[in-house]
């Protein structure tokens, strides 16, 4: 008997918070392999809304690091907060949220001096491209043509924190909780949307550009946004670490960083 619709969104669902996990771990293997000799490589662990931006940072910063190789690991900031604890081999981390970073501090795994915050982001709302009755305000999330909205899990995703945080205080958290879609960091979420699983999702602005299929249909009003900030740490006292860290702080850094829509938090020395 054919499994019903409901079961293979499931499946679907499951399968998509699932797959990034062994992409990511094939990713670090495959990351320890092939090095040019000679050459060190730096590990940013970063994210998963930098996926864009950060490379186009580290391309435009890349002839003051002529030493190095960086590579990355982008995720949902909980899920890499939990790599670094167990170990893996991080030398930047690029929270979506302080509150990881902090998570880090409480382990000994960071020390305070050695994370401040970097950029800010705000909330919007996401359809597909051939979507025809685009909503036009938060209060629209409750057609019942709006089935499903996807967000970054709101228990632990910076993304899907913030987005709880702005439903609940716009009062419609317990009228569309049961239509909320979780995925495993602001990518899924998009990816639901793209993928026709989900009608609608709440990403960040700079979410709203990445792909041809999405279209923006809002970002959320001013007296709902929350004060999203991004959170860079350092993880080790080396030289090479330490100029990356100033190089993702550069004013040549932020010229890319207000191009993607991000905001920088400070002014760039």
């Amino acid at each position: 008997m054919p499994a019903s619709p409901k079961i293979l969104f499931r499946f679907r669902r499951r399968l998509a918070n699932t797959c990034p996990n062994w992409i990511l771990l094939a990713g670090l293997v495959l990351l320890s392999c092939g090095r040019e000799p000679g050459r060190k490589s730096l590990y940013i662990f970063a994210a998963a809304s930098l996926s864009d931006v950060l490379p186009a940072v580290i391309a435009a910063v890349a002839d003051s690091l002529p030493q190095a190789e960086v590579r990355y690991n982008f995720a949902g900031s909980s899920v890499l907060a939990r790599q670094i604890l167990a170990g893996s081999p991080a030398d930047v981390f690029i929270s979506a949220s302080p509150q990881w970073v902090q998570f880090l501090i409480k382990k000994k795994r960071i020390a305070l001096e050695q994370a401040s915050p970097l950029l800010s982001n705000r909330l919007a709302l996401v359809v597909r491209a051939d979507n025809e009755s685009v909503p036009q305000r938060l209060e629209d999330l409750r057609r019942p043509d709006i089935r499903f909205i996807a967000l970054g899990d709101p228990a632990h995703v910076p993304a899907g924190i913030y987005a709880r945080q702005a439903l609940q205080k716009a009062g419609l958290w317990d009228a569309l909780r049961d239509r909320i879609v979780s995925g495993q960091d602001v990518r899924a979420a998009l990816w639901f949307v793209e993928a026709g699983e989900a009608d609608a999702a709440i990403v960040y602005a700079t979410d709203a550009r990445v792909s041809s299929r999405i279209r923006l249909a809002f970002l959320f009003p001013d007296s709902l946004q929350p004060e999203i900030v991004y959170t860079l740490a350092v993880l080790r006292e080396d030289p090479a670490v330490r100029r990356l860290g100033e190089l993702l702080r550069s004013s040549k850094a932020e010229e890319i960083y207000r191009t993607f829509g991000f905001i920088m938090t400070h002014s760039a020395p």
